[in-house]
Parts: C-alpha cells; sequence; structure tokens
C-alpha cells in the first residue's frame, strides 16, 4: 500500500486477518520499514472470534515449554485460541530436552557413566575399569559410532552405551640348555590358564628344573597357572 502511494509513510495501518483461503500471487513480505513506530504502529491482528494457530518449532535438542496467552497458559497439546476483541500477547516458550542414557553389563570389568541422562550437546563420560587379566576392547554409543577416547557429545535422541572386555594374551617364552627340548601348551596364554610344560630331555639326561620368571617349580611340577604378566619358562 505505501509503495502504491495509498497509505502515506507516517500513516498508521492495520493488517486484519479472517479464517478462509486465499489464493496469492505471491507470498506476502514485510520490510523493516512495515515494522512502523511507536507514533505511527503498524499492526497485524486477527479479527475478533478468529481461531489463531500457534505453530512453535523448537530448535534441536529443545521442546515447546508453554504458549502464554494473555495471562493463560493455554493445556498441553492445545496450540490455538479464539481471537478477543482486544490486542493479546502470545509468549512461546521451550526447554532443553532431557535424553535417557543406558548402559550394558559387560564381563571382565565395570562401567559407569558420568550421568544417567542429559541434554543435547552435553558432554558425557564413560569410565571404565577392567578386571585383571582384562583390558577395555570397545565403547560404542548407539550400535554405530566406537569412541577414540572415553567421551562423547549428547545427541538429539536416547543413547546406548555399550563396552566391550577383550582377555588379554599373554606371551609364554620357553628357552631350554643344550640336551634336550622343551614347549609350552599354551602361547599365547590368558589369566589364570593353566599351562603345561613338554619337556624332553636327550638320551642319559634327566629334567633338572623349570622355572617360571626366575621362580623354581616344585620338582615333579610341570605346569603352572597363568598369572596377568609375561611369562618366561627355562
Amino acid at each position: 500500500l505505501r509503495r502504491t502511494g495509498k497509505v502515506a509513510p507516517g500513516e498508521p495501518m492495520s493488517i486484519v486477518l479472517k479464517g478462509g483461503t486465499y489464493f496469492l500471487a505471491e507470498p506476502i513480505s514485510l520490510r523493516a520499514e512495515d515494522g512502523g513506530t511507536a507514533e505511527h504502529p503498524f499492526t497485524i491482528r486477527a479479527a475478533e472470534g478468529e481461531k489463531v494457530t500457534i505453530t512453535a518449532t523448537p530448535d534441536t535438542g529443545y521442546e515447546l515449554d508453554a504458549i502464554k496467552v494473555g495471562n493463560e497458559t493455554l493445556p498441553a497439546g492445545k496450540t490455538d485460541f479464539t481471537m478477543g476483541a482486544a490486542d493479546i500477547t502470545v509468549n512461546v516458550t521451550f526447554k532443553k530436552c532431557v535424553y535417557d542414557i543406558t548402559i550394558n553389563a559387560p564381563t571382565g570389568g565395570t562401567v559407569k557413566l558420568s550421568t544417567a541422562s542429559a541434554s543435547y550437546k552435553e558432554e558425557i563420560t564413560v569410565t571404565t575399569a577392567a578386571e585383571t587379566g582384562y583390558e577395555l576392547d570397545y565403547i560404542k554409543v548407539n550400535d554405530k559410532n566406537t569412541l577414540t577416547g572415553n567421551t562423547f557429545e549428547m545427541p538429539a535422541e536416547n543413547v546406548s552405551v555399550v563396552v566391550a572386555f577383550k582377555k588379554i594374551e599373554y606371551s609364554v617364552t620357553v628357552t631350554y640348555g643344550e640336551n634336550g627340548t622343551a614347549e609350552a601348551s599354551k602361547n599365547p596364554a590368558n589369566y589364570n590358564d593353566k599351562v603345561i610344560i613338554t619337556a624332553t630331555p636327550d638320551a642319559g639326561y634327566a629334567v633338572d628344573k623349570i622355572t617360571v620368571n626366575g621362580e623354581p617349580l616344585e620338582a615333579g611340577v610341570f605346569d603352572f597357572m597363568m598369572k596377568a604378566d609375561r611369562k618366561s619358562v627355562v
């Protein structure tokens, strides 16, 4: 209207919207100068008795908190009101979504989360403690993202954290002198595995002793239980 000269630049103007179907040749476009001033306001309002629907679009990680029309808060799930005879102020508020985090109970260690629920983009720490003979294998978030460390940024959804530990394989090194051979039943071996040493002396010789990391086995004993360290059998 201002471009056509039907409304002077400083003249107050109101647009009253009524229910119905409108066929427009182009979208309604409002410019900065259409905002009006305190002395010469520009008003867009619904006609009295018309249904006004509020479309609230939250950002990622947020959800609609409340829609307040004047002094009245609309019931949950309701987004419309009937226009009265006077101007009304509509206030829309959003709140952060809180997402749950679940975790499995793995074998070979324990897991602790920094929190059991979090908001979008909050940093979550996964603290793991492997039992003797185990080490951390992987930490997965929602069964698709394998962490390179022990923290992740909370996505805008509930999260399932899966932690797995694996048995450590320890090497068994067997050395022997002249006049016979020796070998281990397992190499590598896991913690608490029974390792049997088969010693085969040459003709005319007998087994003198077997030591494990410098500690001699009892006479006639040819096996030991694997400990959580490297073993050297002589």
